[in-house]
C-alpha cells in the first residue's frame, strides 16, 4: 500500500510511501474508496481532502519537495516542515494576537525573510536539482 494510516488516540498519522517516485501522488494513491473524487467546481478536487473543512489542525512533515498534488496537500495543512519555517510560522502565530492585520503581516514577513536567510530552502532546491531525492539522500 502506498498510503499508511496509523491512529494513536487523538492523533492520526497518514504516510505516503512511494520513495521510488519521491512520494508522487498518482490516481490509485489519491483515490478514496469511501467517496468519489470529482474534479469539478463542486467536487473534492484532484487529491480530495483539500476542499474539506476540518475542525482539527493538520500538520505536514515534508521531506524534500512538494509539487502538484503533494503541494496541494502541503498547502492545505495548517503547519508544514522544514523546522525553521515551522518555527517561524509558529512564532508569527503567537505574536499576531495583539496586532492589527498590517502589523501581523509585517511580522510574518520579517520572520519569513529570516527563515529564508538560513539558506535551508536553497539546500533543499540543490538536493532536488541534483536528484538526491531519487537516491533517498535527505540530509
Amino acid at each position: 500500500m502506498a498510503v499508511h494510516y496509523e491512529a494513536d488516540a487523538p492523533i492520526v498519522v497518514i504516510t505516503l510511501d512511494r520513495p521510488e517516485v519521491a512520494n508522487a501522488i498518482d490516481r490509485p494513491t489519491a483515490d478514496d474508496p469511501e467517496r468519489v473524487t470529482r474534479v469539478t467546481p463542486d467536487g473534492d478536487g484532484p487529491v480530495g481532502p483539500t476542499r474539506m473543512f476540518l475542525a482539527k489542525p493538520v500538520i505536514a512533515a515534508i521531506e524534500g519537495h512538494a509539487v502538484a498534488g503533494g503541494l496541494e496537500l502541503a498547502a492545505w495543512c495548517d503547519l508544514r516542515w522544514p523546522q525553521p519555517a515551522l518555527r517561524s510560522d509558529r512564532l508569527s502565530f503567537y505574536e499576531q494576537w495583539s496586532l492589527g492585520l498590517a502589523e501581523a503581516l509585517a511580522g510574518e514577513y520579517r520572520h519569513g525573510m529570516a527563515t529564508l536567510a538560513t539558506g535551508e530552502m536553497f539546500g533543499g532546491l540543490d538536493r532536488y536539482a541534483s536528484g538526491a531525492w531519487r537516491r533517498g539522500d535527505v540530509t
